[in-house]
């Protein structure tokens, strides 16, 4: 049988303007906040990305698997974390195409809003986790 607090503490109401905030994250927290980020746009003031990717990254790239499903798990748990070489880590300029034509479908909030945002991008030469091509 599980046991439960008895006693609920109600947290303070923090005094936290819309739109006024940021998102972060490591690693695949990183990975996570570029999406959250271009997704949702009007909500931030801009990002922080330690050791990610791209928007979407693991459909821009198609050969690694007859598939498309298969080609997807394949980028996420290798080619986006690790690529070979530079021409199969995830495409930039792909990744581009995808948010505006998600844009384009209103699934997304409008990339004008980043615009005016601010975003930190990091990684590391000794990140033995997600490798970064040397063609920067």
């Amino acid at each position: 049988m599980t046991h439960f607090a008895s006693d609920i503490v109600k947290l303070p109401q923090l005094n936290v303007e819309k739109g006024q905030s940021s998102v972060s994250g490591l690693s695949s927290g990183a990975f996570m906040t570029v999406q959250l980020h271009l997704a949702h746009s009007a909500s931030f003031t801009g990002a922080g990305v330690i050791a990610g990717g791209p928007y979407r990254g693991v459909e821009t790239f198609r050969g690694s698997a007859l598939i498309t499903e298969d080609a997807w798990e394949i980028n996420a748990m290798q080619l986006c974390m690790a690529p070979l070489t530079p021409e199969l880590a995830p495409d930039a300029r792909k990744s581009v195409q995808l948010a505006q034509q998600t844009e384009r479908d209103l699934l997304i909030d409008p990339l004008s809003n980043m615009a005016r945002q601010r975003m930190y991008i990091f990684t590391g030469s000794k990140d033995s986790v997600v490798t970064t091509s040397r063609r920067i």
